[in-house]
């Protein structure tokens, strides 16, 4: 449903509210303060932040942080109503331990507030998007303890933007084929275990698939795929000495069908993973 003003949102401590307000087209915010932060996903359109003194640019694929008591309203761009991903949450429940503190200030230390993050070139981009909306989905639906759900996935997130600020400012920086390329490997170190399409590395890093494809194999001696299977197979080594579990460490380290892993690890090692896991723990 289009909103035609802000949805209310009341946040006490340790609450989180996550929502996606879509704009009409006679939307109107009224400049405010609310006790609470938010991070908010523009999914749709374009428009601004006004605060007291100052108008923001804002557009689709931008990610921006407000901190709490911070005077702000949203103003949508004539004939591009905005559609918001919102997360609404506590600061306090960051005091509750070292770790989270520190969390915390590494997000604010990266992320400034009312500051956009375009998210378009970066390959973190999909996945921020399915994470801002499997909150939503979360808080829609329900389910018992989606609350601790969103926490959780807030913590995540809280990193996820950090490195991605970080990424964008670099690639600010030094906007050229190669450092996005570059870029592109960090992403597959980080995310291997995920479904890595190509296609998105070459676009994110703004050339083309065959280009994409012919520059890995000069930098790394071996095909995208082959080093994502090595990366898998190196993962699911350690998890099955940990584990001693073949299927959760097939699942953990990306592969979807467990015969497929078989084959693969007894190609790479010459053994089973049963017969790997015999192997070192005998010794």
């Amino acid at each position: 449903m289009l909103s035609k003003i802000p949805q209310p949102v009341s946040i006490t401590k340790d609450d989180i509210y996550v929502f996606e307000s879509q704009h009409a087209k006679n939307f109107k915010m009224e400049l405010g303060v609310w006790n609470f932060a938010k991070i908010c996903l523009i999914r749709k359109g374009a428009g601004f932040i006004k605060t007291k003194t100052t108008s923001i640019k804002i557009k689709n694929d931008e990610i921006v942080y407000i901190p709490e008591n911070y005077p702000h309203k949203f103003v949508d761009k004539y004939g591009s109503p905005l559609t918001l991903l919102m997360i609404c949450f506590s600061p306090e429940t960051f005091q509750l331990t070292s770790l989270f503190k520190d969390s915390y200030r590494h997000f604010q230390k990266n992320v400034l507030p009312l500051q956009p993050i375009d998210t378009y070139k970066s390959h973190r981009r999909i996945d921020l998007y399915k994470k801002f909306k499997r909150m939503v989905f979360e808080q829609t639906t329900k389910r018992p303890e989606f609350e601790i759900k969103n926490w959780g996935s807030l913590f995540e997130l809280i990193a996820m933007i950090s490195r991605t600020a970080i990424e964008v400012r670099l690639i600010r920086d030094s906007i050229t084929p190669k450092n996005n390329f570059l870029k592109s490997i960090d992403y597959i170190d980080e995310n291997f275990t995920e479904d890595i399409k190509i296609k998105t590395l070459a676009a994110a890093s703004e050339i083309s698939y065959r280009h994409y494809t012919s520059l890995f194999k000069n930098h790394k001696g071996i095909t995208v795929n082959t080093y994502i299977k090595e990366l898998r197979l190196g993962f699911a080594k350690k998890r099955l000495l940990e584990t001693e579990n073949i299927l959760y460490s097939a699942l953990d380290s990306g592969f979807s069908d467990l015969s497929n892993f078989y084959r693969v690890f007894k190609s790479d090692t010459g053994m089973t993973p049963q017969q790997f896991i015999d192997n070192y723990t005998t010794e």
